[in-house]
């Protein structure tokens, strides 16, 4: 980011004024992220990725999913919402590039292995809280049943046969066991698909920070929509 974006930054955001150079924040893994320290705070700046922001409706796609994260905040939900400019809009317009602004958040990731037991019970309370608000955001639309035949299972393993892998004998063994698993899973498509409830659907390690270790706060909430 350069001196101008910023400067338009903050006046369209009304975050004060810059003190420093933006920061860059590793760990991103689709956009880049800044940290921009002003007279009103600290403030996280996620750079949309211009590649993806070229898909047709992505835009439209991060507006909702930022009006869930909002009403999730209003509704006490420990979460992260993108600040709207004056005009009521979260993603910023800056010379050719595209951002979104967060409240800055102190804290720490989780790693890659297994959470622990307390992690995952608050979570679990989290998502429990969320689903239970029942929220309405229109143009939502719920996400397609995906289907996994049994001619799915037999392709599959003797394509893994083929290179010799060891997980392709097993598989061949369990082969009774997962096409009955195959025909239920078809089966619960049209029950389950009757009550849907919006959620963040992409809740890993990687889109928890912990303030300490009671207290969780939600972020990249992009995913967020029916399931």
């Amino acid at each position: 980011m350069n001196t101008e974006q910023v400067a338009r930054l903050c006046e369209a955001l009304d975050l004060g004024a810059g003190l420093a150079e933006p920061e860059v924040v590793v760990g991103g893994l689709l956009h880049r992220m800044w940290r921009l320290r002003t007279t009103h705070g600290s403030f996280a700046v996620k750079c949309l990725n211009p590649a993806i922001m070229q898909k047709r409706g992505i835009d439209h796609r991060y507006r909702l999913s930022e009006q869930v994260a909002a009403r999730c905040v209003e509704c006490g939900v420990p979460a992260i919402a993108a600040l709207p400019n004056a005009a009521g809009d979260v993603i910023q317009e800056l010379a050719g590039a595209q951002v979104m602004v967060y409240p800055w958040v102190d804290g720490v990731m989780l790693g890659p292995g297994a959470a622990g037991t307390g992690h995952a019970q608050q979570l679990g309370a989290v998502l429990a809280q969320i689903h239970a608000l029942n929220l309405q955001i229109p143009g939502l639309t719920a996400h397609e049943w995906s289907h996994f035949h049994d001619e799915d299972w037999d392709i599959l393993t003797y394509q893994a046969s083929d290179p010799t892998l060891p997980w392709a004998y097993p598989i061949r063994a369990a082969m009774p066991h997962l096409l009955a698993l195959t025909r239920a899973y078809e089966s619960a498509g049209p029950a389950l698909t009757q009550r849907l409830v919006v959620s963040h659907t992409d809740l890993d390690q990687k889109n928890v920070l912990w303030r300490n270790a009671q207290t969780p706060c939600l972020v990249d909430w992009e995913a967020a929509g029916l399931i």
